[in-house]
């Protein structure tokens, strides 16, 4: 079970850590399936083992002469044990029984499923995530529509963070409105205005059974703390949303022209 919601949960933790949190870190990564199986197998091995070694030593302690409820306490318990050595009877001689024990059956048929399960994991396709590199968003290298487009889905599935609850294609559970086709359907006005006024509208989910209900996701305000996008990001994402169905109408030189003068200077010099 942990497996398979690993499994389901891998792309949203993607961008829970490195969209919500932040961690690019060499240590924030998600390991690949076979390698995060191992791991829940050695600790689901080390988590019995340590059940079955306190109920043996319960067990066994619990049997022994002359213990009391009164050694469950930290200080007569230990005084009990230390003075253990000098009340051992001598051990009778018995006899080894050659059957195995039912015990070590289960241990063993229980290492052997960890280690099928282990095995199996290893015949899915090992992707790991890594965490993605941090790209500067610069007008002054856009030259065209497209690329405009594609520095908005940069912005889309990095820094502005909206593939937390904004997917592209429909999905069976939608946290917020698919952003495919939304650029045919919606005027460059409507999508900006959604972005820094996101209260203006109430989105709710038609495509369900019965009546309308809003989506349970709840839009921040994307060119305020702490998504915080400039203008010319902002841009830049309604040119990408444009082009899922649309045609793109925001300008490259548009862009260019709400760069301050002191940044565009510093790009120039190479600064």
């Amino acid at each position: 079970m942990a497996l398979m919601g690993y499994a389901r949960s891998a792309s949203r933790v993607h961008w829970h850590i490195y969209g919500v949190l932040e961690d690019t870190s060499p240590h924030a990564f998600s390991p690949a399936l076979g390698q995060a199986g191992a791991i829940s197998a050695l600790s689901t091995l080390l988590f019995f083992a340590l059940v079955v070694f306190l109920l043996w030593v319960v067990i066994r302690v619990s049997r022994h002469f002359g213990f009391s409820t009164q050694y469950f306490f930290l200080a007569p318990f230990v005084h009990w044990v230390v003075s253990l050595p000098e009340k051992l009877p001598v051990p009778a001689a018995r006899q080894v029984s050659k059957q195995s024990s039912p015990l070590w059956k289960a241990l063993a048929s229980a290492c052997g499923l960890l280690i099928f399960l282990v095995y199996l994991s290893y015949w899915v396709p090992q992707l790991v995530s890594l965490p993605p590199k941090k790209v500067a968003f610069d007008p002054t290298q856009i030259k065209t529509k497209a690329d405009l487009a594609e520095a908005g889905k940069q912005l889309f599935f990095g820094k502005a963070q909206c593939a937390l609850c904004h997917s592209v294609e429909q999905t069976e559970a939608p946290r917020a409105p698919a952003m495919q086709g939304l650029g045919a359907k919606r005027t460059r006005e409507y999508i900006y205005e959604s972005m820094v006024k996101p209260e203006a509208v109430i989105y709710k989910q038609y495509a369900e059974e019965g009546p309308a209900k809003l989506f349970s996701s709840q839009m921040p305000i994307i060119n305020k703390p702490p998504v915080d996008l400039s203008e010319t990001e902002m841009l830049a994402v309604v040119a990408f949303v444009q082009s899922l169905g649309g045609q793109v109408t925001v300008e490259p030189e548009e862009v260019k022209a709400l760069i301050p003068v002191s940044a565009s200077e510093k790009v120039r010099d190479g600064n």
